[in-house]
């Protein structure tokens, strides 16, 4: 028989079959199951010696994981060494640069979230080029709050371009000037109109107590970039620490993709939002794609008629299978090309919805704070991402202004994913979907085009940032199949399985129109309505327009539950009120019959349905 230490031994290993590879784990199922059987000191002696099998594979799989860890941390030194120094990139063409698009901010968040990862060496790398520089001279700009530094002569002088777009040399204090103006500006309509605070500035760091911009030869066509490090941080109490920073920008845009003063200008409406981000609400590490989707919808609220954000959105518009919350600098999916979500919250509800996100992101990330937002608006995450994703079908040639983005038909087209001839009567998708992500796929059926878009609002999986393929199929016929088929009003049938069908929902639309046959047996939705934590009841609003109106929520005994006046809000072709399940006082109310009133300028209207408590 087995000693105690030995049976000791073999309870341990047990725990860690789940780390082994696929070989090991075969062989422990086998030795195992034998082992406990036998215990005998023959079969300790066996699983002792493929414990250290086992044990050399998962030290393989961690050192593995350990060089990639170190390649890509390399990576990120060398890309801030070279952002500054461009001629070093030159010396190790092995390693690959991390692009950061036209912000180099995402770098920063890179280095500020691996910083106890790097060596010592690695930090006085970065130390040294995240260090502001020494410029010539530098001047405040018309109000004092900004303080340009500019070099007069050299590779960082800047200059402003002809119309032939080459530089006029000796013009760098108009181009200061310039640079003064585009800031003040942005300041103006990003604290003065939309009511966000100032940057915090840093005492005399820059020779002043002004917030400082530098104009440098910025490399790789970077725009500009906001810059901290760990000795600026304000409130370290916090996970989401606040910080000090500098600002730096592009000393003439030539060659760029939107160049000269223009590019200038949404540079600062962008960065000066990075300044104001980090500098009061903190960062929140793995939520940079809300940082950078946030300054790109700045860009446009101040200098709309720019655009430089076009240029991003074909990146999102051919995939939008990934998750609206993804951070991911090594793929390219920073925030950028997702801008678009900003631009849809304050058409529903106001630019002031967006900063009423970023104050509650001084507590919680910002899925959290936007779920606590839209429910202040009678609206919710949920319902606004399906709605999302319709706006997203309605571009390009599909544009209407009047309905969904003001500037839609300047938008590229949504990636259709494949296209169903149904013309054999029967046919069908299977595929996977990650959370917070959409599918579009179109169905074409005596003449008509079905466009089926399907949406994954698994929002908790998104929060806990589990990015996992989740299948589902549809099933497509033209003629009855049985149970579970909805039929369209064109006749065609769908059937949609998923392993948890409420996490997901798709909207119909035949020939680019919704279909209003089906949209009707959705007059109330859901009814029941089970209180599951995410989903709202809709409760549809007739000539609604922007006109506000009260609801009122009774129990079967009539008494009053909830009320509040609410702004109604389009939903899949319709206005609707909607409301979370919960009384006056935030509580979930119990299950039950309930009835609702709506009272309006044009009348009052009233209806019942049913809600279950899970």
């Amino acid at each position: 028989m087995c000693r105690k230490g030995e049976l000791h031994v073999l309870r341990r290993v047990t725990y860690r079959i789940r780390s082994f590879g696929t070989l090991s784990r075969t062989l422990w199922s086998f030795t195992l199951g034998w082992s406990w059987r036998q215990k005998t000191l023959k079969s300790c002696a066996l699983l002792v010696s493929l414990l250290a099998l086992t044990t050399a594979e998962a030290t393989s799989q961690t050192l593995a994981e350990s060089e990639e860890q170190r390649k890509y941390l390399e990576r990120i030194v060398l890309s801030a060494v070279a952002h500054r120094e461009p001629a070093e990139a030159l010396i190790r063409p092995d390693i690959r640069l991390l692009e950061t698009g036209k912000c180099g901010t995402p770098l920063q968040i890179e280095i500020s979230r691996l910083w106890e990862k790097f060596s010592p060496q690695q930090r006085l790398q970065l130390l040294r080029v995240t260090s502001r520089p020494t410029l010539h001279t530098s001047k405040l700009s018309p109000n004092d709050f900004f303080r340009i530094h500019y070099d007069t002569t050299g590779l960082d002088a800047p200059a402003l371009l002809d119309n032939l777009g080459q530089r006029v040399e000796g013009t760098y204090h108009a181009y200061a000037d310039s640079v003064a103006s585009a800031f003040e500006n942005s300041r103006e309509v990003e604290i003065g109109f939309l009511g966000y605070p100032e940057p915090p500035t840093d005492g005399i760091a820059g020779g002043g107590s002004e917030y400082d911009i530098y104009i440098l030869d910025l490399s790789f066509l970077l725009f500009g970039q906001t810059i901290w490090t760990g000795e600026g941080r304000i409130d370290t109490s916090r996970v989401n620490y606040t910080t000090l920073s500098y600002i730096e920008v592009e000393n003439d845009y030539r060659g760029y993709r939107t160049p000269g003063l223009p590019g200038l200008k949404v540079t600062a409406a962008h960065e000066l939002h990075h300044a104001i981000q980090v500098g009061n609400y903190g960062v929140w590490s793995d939520d940079f794609y809300f940082y950078e989707l946030t300054s790109g919808w700045m860009e446009e609220v101040v200098y709309d008629e720019i655009n430089d954000y076009y240029f991003d959105l074909p990146r999102y518009f051919r995939n939008t299978g990934i998750p609206l919350n993804l951070w991911d600098p090594d793929r390219g999916y920073y925030g950028y090309e997702r801008t678009i979500w900003g631009l849809f919250l304050t058409k529903r509800h106001g630019p002031s919805a967006m900063r009423r996100i970023w104050e509650e992101m001084v507590h919680v990330p910002s899925l959290d704070a936007m779920e606590r937002v839209l429910n202040e608006f009678g609206d919710s995450f949920a319902q606004s991402l399906v709605e999302f994703f319709l706006w997203n079908f309605f571009t390009a040639f599909r544009a209407s202004a009047d309905l969904y983005y003001d500037e839609g038909a300047n938008y590229p087209a949504v990636r259709i994913l494949s296209q169903i001839d149904l013309s054999s009567g029967t046919g069908g998708i299977s595929s996977t979907a990650k959370p917070l992500s959409s599918q579009y796929y179109q169905v074409v059926s005596s003449g008509d085009t079905v466009t089926l878009i399907l949406v994954n609002r698994d929002i908790q999986r998104a929060k806990n940032r589990e990015f996992l393929d989740f299948e589902y199929t549809y099933d497509l016929s033209t003629f009855n199949q049985g149970s579970g088929f909805l039929k369209l009003p064109n006749g065609v049938r769908v059937r949609f399985t998923a392993e948890n069908p409420s996490f997901w929902q798709t909207i119909y639309l035949i020939n680019n129109a919704f279909a209003t046959e089906f949209q009707e047996e959705l007059a109330l939705y859901p009814n029941p309505f089970i209180l599951n934590g995410f989903d709202v009841l809709k409760i549809p609003i007739e000539d609604a327009g922007s006109e506000e109106v009260t609801l009122y929520i009774f129990t079967s005994n009539l008494e009053l539950v909830y009320s509040r006046t609410l702004q109604p809000n389009p939903f899949l072709g319709r206005f609707v009120l909607t409301w979370n399940g919960q009384n006056t006082d935030g509580v979930d109310v119990g299950s039950g019959i309930y009835f609702y009133v709506i009272e309006s300028k044009k009348g009052t209207s009233r209806g019942k349905f049913a809600v279950i408590q899970q």
